[in-house]
């Protein structure tokens, strides 16, 4: 369960779950207006996260890719969405690689894709974990 990652929880946060229901991409403007109705903003003048969107970032962050995210999180960058996340200690986690992903990973690196656009094709992979698979395989080889 994802909250046992989490630490530093908001008193009362995990005992609403109606706040995190995850929005279908059609109700934007739901999103939105939760921003909108009561906007305050840090001294740095960043907008506050509001009670429902950590609980959302808890019940979406391990779940879904960045592109998923900036969906569910209009208005916040991915960088963001990520600082919230550790802030509130919760963590994608790493599963084990398949060997279907191993292959493919290689033969999109042959064609000449960068990682950026291979994560694409890969969701719950960044660049950076796709960057060190290579690396990794490729010390084995040797």
């Amino acid at each position: 369960m994802l909250h046992s990652q989490s630490k530093n929880i908001p008193q009362g946060l995990l005992d609403k779950p109606e706040l995190g229901t995850l929005a279908p991409v059609a109700h934007h403007q739901i999103i939105y207006s939760e921003q909108a109705d009561k906007t305050t903003f840090t001294v740095f003048g960043q907008i506050k996260w509001t009670e429902r969107e950590r609980q959302r970032l808890f019940n979406a962050f391990a779940l879904n890719s960045d592109e998923k995210l900036l969906v569910l999180f209009p208005g916040r960058t991915i960088k963001a969405i990520n600082n919230k996340a550790y802030e509130l200690g919760i963590t994608k986690g790493q599963k084990n690689w398949t060997q279907d992903e191993i292959d493919f990973l290689f033969e999109m690196k042959k064609k000449g894709y960068s990682y950026s656009q291979i994560k694409i094709a890969m969701p719950g992979r960044t660049a950076q974990s796709l960057k060190h698979k290579v690396r990794r395989m490729k010390e084995k080889q040797i």
